[in-house]
C-alpha cells in the first residue's frame, strides 16, 4: 500500500483547458489530485473572487473525476512581499493572502505555499525578516479560524533557499497552522556549495540533512527536477534530483503528500498528457522502491 497523496501542478497543462479537462487530465495521468496556480497579476483577481457558482461546478467536477484540488501555490506575493519595507505593498500582499485562504476555504483546499520570497531592491535580511514574521504571525492567526495551513516554499535566492533557513521562522513563531511546503528542485539547488561538490551523492545528503531541520513542520513537498543554475524546464528524472533519497527522507519525517512540478510550453503541446502520465509513473515507481524502515514495514508502509 503506498500511503501517498501524488498530486500534479496545474502548470503542467496547457493554459486554455477547463477545469473540468484539468481535473480529467489529472485523473487519466493517474494522479490522485491538482494543485491550484496564483501567480502573476492578471491570474489574481480571476482566481481569488471565484463566483460562487464556478465553486460549485469545480466541486461537481472533482467528484466525477475522482481527482480533488488539494492545495495552493501563491506565487504571488513574490509581486506584493509581505516583508517589503513599504507598508502598501505589504497590506496588498497580505489582502491576497487572506482571499486566498478565504478561496480555500469555500472550496475545500486546506494547503496553501507562500512560494518563493526572494529579498532583493532595497531590502535588507534584517528588514525582510522583521516585516515576514509579523505579517506570517497575522496570515497564521487568520488561517487557524478556517483550518487552511499557510507554508513556507524554498525559493531561488537566500534567505528562503534552504528548510533551515525557512525552518527558523516557522520554529521562531510557533503557529501550528504554519509550516513548511519545500521545493526539492529549489533546495537541492540552494544546498549546493558555490564551489560545488564531489562526493557521489553528496549533494543528496546534504539536502537531506536540510530536510531534517524542517522535522515535525513539513506538511507536503513539490518534487520539481533541476540540474545546477536551472530551476525550471525539466521533468523529473531528466536533471539531478535524487528523488528516491528525498522521498525517502520525506516518508522518514512522516510526509506523504507530494506535488510533481514541471511546466507546460508549446513545444511539449504534442505530448504534455504522455509527460503527465511518465511523471507519474516515474514517481510513483521511486516511492515504492525507497528504503523502508523496519517501523515502517511493520505498520505496512
Amino acid at each position: 500500500m503506498s500511503r501517498m497523496t501524488l498530486a500534479i501542478s496545474e502548470r503542467a497543462m496547457p493554459p486554455g483547458l477547463t477545469w473540468r479537462q484539468k481535473l480529467d487530465a489529472a485523473a487519466k495521468a493517474g494522479y490522485d489530485a491538482l494543485e491550484l496556480y496564483i501567480g502573476e497579476s492578471g491570474e489574481i483577481s480571476d482566481r481569488l473572487i471565484m463566483p460562487y457558482g464556478l465553486r460549485r461546478a469545480i466541486c461537481d467536477f472533482e467528484h466525477d473525476s475522482g481527482v480533488r484540488i488539494a492545495s495552493i501555490c501563491l506565487s504571488a506575493v513574490r509581486e506584493y512581499p509581505v516583508y517589503s519595507s513599504d507598508a502598501g505593498v505589504r497590506k496588498r500582499g497580505m489582502d491576497i493572502l487572506r482571499s486566498a485562504v478565504k478561496l480555500a476555504e469555500g472550496m475545500g483546499i486546506n494547503l496553501i505555499q507562500l512560494a518563493g520570497f526572494e529579498v532583493c531592491g532595497d531590502e535588507t535580511e534584517s528588514d525582510a525578516a522583521k516585516y515576514l514574521e509579523e505579517s506570517l504571525l497575522a496570515a497564521a492567526e487568520y488561517a487557524a479560524a478556517t483550518g487552511v495551513t499557510v507554508a513556507l516554499g524554498t525559493g531561488v535566492t537566500p534567505p528562503f533557499d534552504t528548510v533551515s533557513k525557512a525552518a527558523g521562522f516557522v520554529k521562531r513563531l510557533g503557529q501550528p497552522y504554519l509550516g513548511l511546503y519545500p521545493d526539492i528542485g529549489n533546495l537541492i539547488n540552494g544546498i549546493e556549495p558555490a564551489e560545488g561538490i564531489d562526493a557521489p551523492g553528496g549533494l543528496a545528503q546534504l539536502a537531506a540533512a536540510d530536510l531534517e531541520s524542517g522535522r515535525g513542520d513539513i506538511f507536503a513537498a513539490q518534487l520539481k527536477e533541476t540540474s545546477r543554475g536551472v530551476y525550471e524546464g525539466l521533468i523529473p528524472g531528466e536533471g539531478r534530483v535524487d528523488f528516491g533519497l528525498m522521498m525517502a527522507k520525506l516518508a522518514e519525517l512522516g510526509v506523504r503528500r507530494f506535488t510533481a512540478v514541471q511546466q507546460y510550453t508549446d513545444d511539449r503541446a504534442g505530448c504534455w498528457e504522455e509527460d503527465l502520465r511518465r511523471t507519474a509513473s516515474y514517481l510513483r515507481g521511486v516511492w515504492s522502491k525507497r528504503k523502508v524502515s523496519a517501523a515502517g514495514r511493520a505498520n505496512g508502509d
